[in-house]
């Protein structure tokens, strides 16, 4: 009775993995009638990328007669996957040897934990990554570029007159207008590019495929164009408008720090001192 009414699944296999018993909670857990258990294998329960893992803990089990609780994927009737946490270990009934299996369903614990991570990783309002990722990533891209030999480029990107739409239209509309600005920005790059919202009006590319001036001369001509297409806000027209500061590893830095204070000033320099609205970082400027 304990057994049956146990919220853990328990299964009784034999090392081939044909199923011997099962309680209620397992056959739910993998969506199988009291009919249909002793026609299954265990394992064609496991996500294939986990199978051959699932083997050598059995091996395991083999030589030890138990095996520690470990993380696995199993897919249920309907080809679903759901995350198992999974121990077990080695009886004996009536002179034969089989392997009894505890399972729990996980899958609420790691959606939960998957959430943590993307919500600690991303603004919440315009949904971009955020300074903590966009560090991670820069670091990362550092590495390639110092093994391979590469370069390329950082854009530090700001919204002008930001603060006059705050105070004209309301935080609200301010909101709709950066969230506005975060999707035309992500619309407009590659994929492999990486764009991250640092905070504020303030914004941030990592560009791998531009190698020289001249090609970041035009993707940030291309960005400014296709920001600056107006908007409705409050029934009224606004007209997005960015300047981009950009500063190059390894001809302007060779650090993260250093690099994206070299992209900030030239930032600076785009807004208050250019019409173009974009800079190329220059010591002397």
């Amino acid at each position: 009775m304990l057994i049956e009414t146990s919220s853990t699944g328990l299964a009784l296999c034999t090392f081939e993995g044909n199923i011997i018993d099962a309680n209620t909670s397992f056959l739910e857990m993998i969506g199988l009638s009291v009919d249909e258990e002793k026609n299954i294998n265990y394992f064609d329960l496991i996500a294939d990328e986990f199978r051959e893992q699932e083997k050598k803990y059995l091996n395991t089990l083999k030589k030890t007669g138990t095996i520690k609780p470990y993380e696995s994927i199993y897919l249920t009737k309907n080809k679903e996957r759901i995350d198992v946490k999974v121990s077990g270990k080695m009886i004996s009934i009536e002179g034969s040897t089989y392997i009894w299996l505890s399972v729990d369903n996980i899958s609420l614990q790691k959606a939960y934990e998957q959430q943590l991570i993307i919500d600690s990783h991303h603004d919440s309002l315009t949904g971009l990554p955020n300074r903590l990722f966009f560090n991670q990533i820069l670091r990362q891209t550092l590495s390639r570029a110092e093994r391979s030999h590469k370069t390329f480029a950082l854009f530090f990107i700001d919204l002008n007159q930001f603060k006059e739409v705050n105070d004209t239209y309301g935080h609200e509309c301010g909101d709709i207008l950066l969230r506005t600005v975060a999707e035309r920005l992500q619309t407009n790059i590659r994929t492999d590019d990486f764009v991250a919202r640092l905070g504020g009006d303030e914004f941030i590319i990592i560009f791998e495929s531009i190698k020289n001036q001249n090609e970041a001369i035009t993707v940030a001509k291309a960005l400014i164009e296709k920001t600056k297409q107006p908007l409705v806000i409050e029934g009224c027209e606004v007209t997005p408008s960015i300047s981009i500061g950009i500063a190059f590893y390894p001809e302007q830095a060779c650090d993260a720090e250093t690099l994206l204070r070299c992209a900030d000033k030239a930032m600076y320099h785009a807004k208050h001192q250019t019409s173009e609205h974009y800079f190329i970082y220059d010591p002397n400027q």
